[in-house]
C-alpha cells in the first residue's frame, strides 16, 4: 500500500455475511494498485491517475470477518504455538520416565602372562627383525649449559690492620744524631716496627758529674698487620743498623690497633660439591629434553657414563683454591646422548617370545605391558637390552548379547546376568533417572561399553 493511502471497511449487507469491501482512497498523483478479494483470491491491478477514490473490493472468508482483528489473530497463534511446545514437554517428561536409559560398563577378565625377553637395539639395523629379537633405533644428542653459584666453606684468620705507638730514643753520645725516617726498632720477640717521620735525637748534656742523655720520641708503626703488633710496655729494645750502638730506645705505654679479620676462602671440597650438583641437574635437563624430542611411540634408553656420557664441554670455576672469595660460580656445559626405538616394534618382539613358547602357544595376546628394562651391554648406542613385560590375554565379550540379557529386565536381574556371562570380571551401571531401577529396560535405551585395563587403548 503506498503511503498517504486512506482505508476504509464497508460492511456489505449480504445474508451469509461472506464478504467485505475494502477501498483504498489514494491521495492525487499518486500511482497504486487496486485489486478485488474474492472467496480467498485475489487479483491486482495497476491504476495510475490523480483521481481520489481508486479502490479495491476484497471478499474476505467468514473466518476472517469473524477474527475482528490482527491482535486477535496473534493471539490465537501464541496460544497454538505454546500449546504445542507444552504438549512436547510433557511427551518428553514421560519418555525419560516411562523409557528409562541405562549405561553398562564390562570389565573382562585378563590374563596376565609376566616374561622377561632380551632385545638388540641396533642403530645400524633398516627393519624390525622378529626371529632375530632386533629393533631398529636412532641415536639422539642434545646440549646444555647452566651455570651455579654457592657460598663458599673455607675459614681463615688473616691480619687486617697495623699496630701503632711511640717510642722514646736515648742519644748517649756528645754529638746530636738524626734518625731517618722508615728507622727500624725491633721488640724484644723480634717484632719489626718502623718511624714514621724522621727524627733529631739531641747529644748527651754534662752537668758537673752527671750526663744527661738526650732524648726524642716519634710514633713508629708495626711492618706486619695483626696482633703481633700490639706490644706491650717496654718491649721495644732495639735499634736496628748502625746507630743501634749510639741510641737506646723504650716504648713507655702498649702499642694499639693491630687486629686480625676472618676470611672466605675456596677449598677442594666446594670445587667438588658444586661440579657434582650442577653435573647431576644439567644430566636431568639433558634427559628431559631427549624426552620431549621423542615420539609418543618411541621410548629411549640414555646412554650409561661407562659409555663416556655425558660429556663434559666446558667448565669454568670463578675461582680457585685458596682464594678469598664468599661465593664460587661454576659454568659448565655437558653432551648428552640416548638410543631411542619404537616401542611397538619392541613389543612385536616380545609377544613372539611369549607366543612362542609351548606353554602360551593357544594364546593370542590381545597386550604387551613393558614393567622396565635393563641395559646388558652398550657399545656406541648398540644396546643389548632386558625387557621386564606382562602379555596380556583379555576375553572377548559380545556386546549385542550383553545388551539383549539386560532388555526387558529391571536393573538388578539384567546385573546378575551379566556377571554370569562368561569372561566377564566386574560390571558396573549408571541408570536414569536414578529411581527407575526396577523399570524394565528396552534394548535401544541400553548402552553397553567394554573397557579393560588395555594401556594402548
Amino acid at each position: 500500500m503506498n503511503q498517504g493511502s486512506n482505508v476504509v471497511i464497508e460492511r456489505i449487507s449480504r445474508s451469509d455475511l461472506d464478504d467485505a469491501t475494502v477501498r483504498f482512497d489514494q491521495n492525487p498523483g499518486i500511482g497504486g494498485r487496486g485489486g478485488t478479494f474474492e472467496n480467498g483470491r485475489v487479483r491486482f491491478e495497476r491504476m495510475q491517475g490523480a483521481h481520489l477514490g481508486e479502490s479495491a473490493a476484497v471478499a474476505w472468508p467468514l473466518w476472517g470477518k469473524l477474527s475482528g482483528d490482527l491482535a486477535s489473530v496473534r493471539a490465537v497463534a501464541a496460544f497454538a504455538a505454546a500449546f504445542v511446545l507444552a504438549m512436547v514437554l510433557l511427551f518428553v517428561g514421560v519418555f525419560y520416565y516411562v523409557v528409562p536409559s541405562s549405561s553398562v560398563v564390562i570389565s573382562p577378565r585378563v590374563q596376565n602372562i609376566p616374561v622377561d625377553v632380551g632385545v638388540r637395539i641396533d642403530p645400524d639395523a633398516g627393519a624390525v627383525d622378529i626371529d632375530r629379537g632386533i629393533v631398529p633405533a636412532l641415536i639422539t644428542e642434545v646440549e646444555v649449559s647452566e651455570s651455579l653459584t654457592k657460598p663458599t666453606t673455607g675459614r681463615r684468620r688473616e691480619p687486617s690492620s697495623h699496630a701503632e705507638g711511640l717510642v722514646t730514643l736515648r742519644n748517649r753520645t756528645d754529638q746530636a744524631l738524626e734518625l731517618p725516617m722508615g728507622s727500624r726498632v725491633t721488640s724484644v720477640d723480634g717484632v719489626v716496627f718502623l718511624t714514621k717521620a724522621p727524627l733529631l735525637v739531641p747529644a748527651t748534656l754534662k752537668v758537673g758529674a752527671t750526663s744527661i742523655p738526650g732524648e726524642a720520641s716519634v710514633v713508629v708503626r708495626a711492618d706486619l698487620p695483626g696482633l703481633s703488633g700490639n706490644a706491650p710496655p717496654l718491649s721495644i729494645t732495639q735499634v736496628s743498623g748502625d746507630l743501634g750502638a749510639k741510641l737506646e730506645v723504650f716504648n713507655p705505654q702498649a702499642f694499639r690497633g693491630g687486629d686480625e679479620r676472618e676470611v672466605f676462602l675456596v677449598t677442594q671440597r666446594d670445587m667438588d660439591e658444586l661440579s657434582s650438583v650442577l653435573l647431576e641437574r644439567l644430566q636431568s635437563a639433558a634427559i628431559e629434553r631427549l624426552r620431549r624430542q621423542r615420539e609418543t611411540h618411541q621410548d629411549l634408553v640414555v646412554w650409561s657414563p661407562a659409555a663416556g656420557n655425558p660429556q663434559i664441554l666446558e667448565e669454568s670455576f670463578s675461582a680457585l683454591i685458596d682464594d678469598r672469595t664468599g661465593e664460587l660460580t661454576l659454568t659448565m656445559a655437558i653432551r648428552a646422548q640416548a638410543t631411542m626405538f619404537s616401542v611397538a616394534d619392541a613389543k612385536a618382539v616380545i609377544r613372539d617370545r611369549i607366543m612362542s613358547n609351548p606353554d602360551h602357544q593357544y594364546f593370542d595376546v590381545d597386550l604387551v605391558d613393558i614393567r622396565g628394562h635393563k641395559v646388558l651391554a652398550e657399545n656406541q648406542g648398540l644396546m643389548d637390552v632386558q625387557f621386564a613385560a606382562v602379555g596380556q590375554v583379555i576375553d572377548d565379550i559380545d556386546t549385542d548379547r550383553a545388551r539383549a540379557l539386560i532388555t526387558g529386565q529391571r536393573l538388578g536381574e539384567g546385573m546378575e546376568a551379566l556377571r554370569a556371562m562368561p569372561g566377564v570380571r566386574d560390571v558396573s551401571v549408571v541408570h536414569h533417572p536414578p529411581e527407575t531401577q526396577n523399570f524394565p529396560r528396552l534394548g535401544f535405551r541400553v548402552g553397553v561399553t567394554i573397557k579393560s585395563d588395555r594401556s594402548d587403548q
